[in-house]
């Protein structure tokens, strides 16, 4: 475990912020897929989640000079959530001109709850071309799957 406490983000608030770093950052540098907004944040009941949003952007480059892979504008118009939870993992949803869900409840993604950051690179250039019933199952974890899984579940014993 040390391993992955000394890759933890110092002063970290929550212990899902460096997952969610991981992938973010993943994210951006693989596919130039940088969301348009992500933060980490816990519910009013303690869950921990995770957002990242997508809007429909116009194609380029982005500040690296990486291509910029966003949502497609017709199949979201105003943008889809990535939203992970502890409970449930990665799932999303589309959203409204008021950055609203446009569903009661989010679709969950093929992945596990604790998916590696390139299980999610694999399935991403899909869903934000619209493509739902075309995303690839994956069952890597993420390679401290473990390690925060034993972290949230002493978190939650205590809660």
């Amino acid at each position: 475990m040390s391993g992955y406490l000394t890759r933890r983000m110092t002063g970290a608030r929550h212990p899902h912020q460096f997952y969610a770093a991981t992938v973010a950052g993943h994210l951006e540098l693989s596919l130039g897929a940088a969301p348009t907004e992500w933060g980490t944040d816990a519910d009013d009941d303690g869950t921990l989640t995770i957002t990242c949003l997508y809007r429909p952007i116009a194609p380029g480059r982005d500040d690296t000079g990486l291509p910029r892979l966003s949502a497609d504008p017709e199949a979201w118009p105003h943008g889809v959530e990535l939203y992970w939870d502890e409970h449930h993992g990665w799932q999303y949803i589309p959203l409204d001109e008021d950055s609203e869900p446009l569903r009661a409840e989010p679709v969950p993604l093929p992945v596990p709850v604790l998916a590696s950051p390139q299980a999610l690179a694999a399935l991403l250039p899909a869903l934000l071309a619209g493509r739902e019933h075309e995303l690839p199952a994956d069952t890597r974890e993420w390679q401290y799957a473990d390690e925060l899984r034993a972290e949230l579940a002493a978190r939650n014993a205590t809660r």
